[in-house]
């Protein structure tokens, strides 16, 4: 259920997202003519909010924020919806963290804030952002851990399209101009949107998504930058990340360390190691949050799989063997066991309403 922030533009349980993103879809479906009205009667979420709440004071789980969003797609067929999303985002929307980076000295610096804290914006889970330089230029990527599909390519539009809100933080924003963009999924029908959002070439089914360019605009300097008040705002996003690192508790902890190893089924010695724990110690801890190791990583590897199921055209058997079971009737049976239906029934089903 949609909790209430006590902080505006970041989040305060590791995970989470801010209700902002939420905001920011349905602006940008009311401005194509979407129903809001009838979709916020419908929305389990939006019925969801505590009392006298806006979506934007809220936080979301991802669970929440990716059902959400499903909803919409399905519901509303607009061409290229996370690119308009992310371009309405602006540094501000992203609370401290955002003034952080407006006061920054540079735009290298800024995007070390941004890289650093992503924990504070949503990022690091679903989502991992990595930012490093080369010999000629400079290189923002984004990581996806969702399933190829429309959710996994909404959710890289709109955070590749948000980098752009890095223009404004330039004293002279037309200075950056990008060399390259890539996306590691097939070319949309929607290619003229891409060139007008990003004004470089852009290439698909690349092995990485990624915004590529000039080094040299790394060294350019800031139309607020403030020294002073740059320390400030990044004191507060050290105290908030260390209230995230310590809040979330040793269930999305765990979460978040097999969410980051895709393709494999990280051991619990592994994850307690990663932890600074022992084994025992994990187990004891994970009882007394009510559950336990395989609850968790079921948890996940169903989420996925049901993903994969709706999402992509991939057979039964493969998904199996992209979550690591050894025989497809294993798969099956888990999965009828999680949501009391078979892979088939559940693709059938779906098929049948779209």
């Amino acid at each position: 259920m949609p909790q209430k922030s006590t902080t505006v533009g970041v989040v305060t349980i590791p995970g989470n997202i801010p209700g902002l993103y939420a905001q920011k879809v349905l602006d940008v479906v009311s401005r194509h003519g979407g129903d809001i009205s009838g979709f916020w009667q419908q929305s389990r979420l939006l019925r969801q909010l505590p009392e006298n709440s806006l979506l934007a004071e809220v936080e979301l789980t991802y669970d929440e924020y990716q059902e959400f969003v499903e909803d919409i797609l399905d519901r509303f067929e607009i061409s290229g919806l996370g690119l308009r999303i992310g371009r309405r985002f602006r540094a501000s929307d992203f609370g401290i963290l955002g003034y952080a980076m407006l006061s920054a000295r540079n735009l290298e610096f800024a995007l070390r804030l941004a890289e650093r804290y992503q924990l504070l914006w949503g990022g690091g889970t679903r989502l991992t952002t990595r930012f490093y330089i080369g010999e000629k230029h400079a290189i923002w990527e984004e990581s996806s851990r969702l399933p190829p599909g429309q959710l996994q390519r909404f959710q890289l539009e709109e955070a590749t399209a948000q980098f752009l809100t890095t223009k404004e933080l330039l004293a002279e924003p037309d200075k950056l101009r990008l060399t390259k963009v890539e996306f590691a999924f097939p070319a949309p029908e929607y290619l003229a949107m891409f060139e007008e959002t990003f004004h470089c070439p852009v290439e698909f089914n690349r092995p990485h998504t990624r915004i590529t360019f000039p080094k040299s605009i790394l060294d350019a300097e800031l139309g607020a930058a403030n020294e002073l008040a740059q320390g400030i705002c990044e004191e507060q996003c050290r105290k908030l990340l260390r209230v995230l690192e310590n809040r979330g508790g040793l269930t999305e902890k765990i979460r978040i360390i097999i969410l980051n190893s895709p393709g494999r089924v990280p051991p619990l010695q592994d994850v307690a190691n990663e932890l600074n724990m022992s084994v025992r110690t994990v187990r004891r801890k994970l009882k007394a949050e009510g559950t336990n190791y395989k609850e968790i990583f079921t948890d996940i590897r169903m989420k996925v799989a049901k993903q994969y199921l709706l999402e992509t055209g991939l057979s039964i058997k493969e998904i199996g063997y992209l979550l690591s079971y050894s025989e497809v009737a294993n798969f099956q049976r888990a999965f009828k066991n999680w949501y009391a239906t078979t892979p088939n029934e559940m693709r059938t089903a779906y098929l049948g309403r779209h």
